[in-house]
């Protein structure tokens, strides 16, 4: 693959430079936002690494450069900066990123940082059914080829916030998947279609919820006068749902 780095840092462009041209890929850099809208355009990039914080033009500015462009659509532009603000990361998706890493996090590792720029640069989406079942779990040999347990859905696509579709008895499975890989922090919407007995009975068995530092939003509909959040709390008194 083609691959553009821009920061001011000449450690920086050097330490990714190196990683990506190891692994075989194409590399071209520019020490300066000056100019570099040109050489980008003349060198049409599969994805372009951008830092924030250069003088004269910053990567923000350059971003929105870069996505007046046609050509240059089905480049991915991944922020590397070392900022790490939400608001950072909110402003640059807002303006055209794919995506958005902190250099000390990856350059220590540079065998993470190459996986987190692939992941962003290939885009690709997983579907898992981890309960199909309706009103009640049936987990027994003869259900194998469907599974046995009630409603769960999950969608991952890259580092975006996993989302999670009702919470039956197949919400157990996906939390051992989530908790063997791992990961640092995990992010999710938990979607409820409808508060019916099978789609929320297995909430409180979603272990990822009690772990420190994860990002867990649940999100369902009202039934009449009754809020989602009041329907759930009446039979799980013990969780608070906003």
């Amino acid at each position: 693959m083609r691959f553009f780095v821009i920061d001011d840092s000449k450690t920086t462009t050097a330490i990714t430079t190196t990683v990506l041209q190891a692994a075989g890929h194409e590399v071209q850099s520019a020490l300066t936002p000056q100019g570099a809208e040109e050489a980008v355009l003349a060198f049409q990039p599969d994805a372009v690494l951008l830092d924030l914080m250069m003088p004269h033009i910053d990567g923000f500015e350059l971003c929105v450069r870069f996505r007046k462009h046609p050509q240059l659509d089905r480049t991915k532009i991944i922020v590397l900066s070392a900022k790490s603000y939400d608001f950072d990361k909110r402003r640059a998706k807002s303006v055209g990123a794919d995506g958005f890493l902190v250099k000390q996090e990856l350059l220590s590792d540079p065998e993470r940082f190459l996986q987190e720029v692939m992941s962003l640069v290939s885009k690709k989406a997983e579907l898992a059914y981890w309960g199909v079942r309706g009103t009640l779990p049936v987990p027994s040999e003869k259900m194998l080829g469907y599974g046995g347990n009630t409603p769960c859905v999950s969608l991952a696509v890259d580092n975006e916030p996993l989302l999670i579709f009702d919470a039956g008895t197949g919400i157990t499975m996906l939390a051992n998947h989530l908790m063997a890989q791992s990961k640092s922090r995990v992010t999710a919407k938990l979607l409820i279609s409808h508060p019916h007995w099978d789609h929320i009975n297995a909430i409180p068995f979603f272990t990822p919820l009690y772990v420190k530092g994860n990002e867990i939003e649940i999100i369902g509909p009202a039934h009449g006068h009754t809020s989602f959040g009041e329907i759930v709390s009446a039979r799980w008194t013990t969780f608070i749902f906003r």
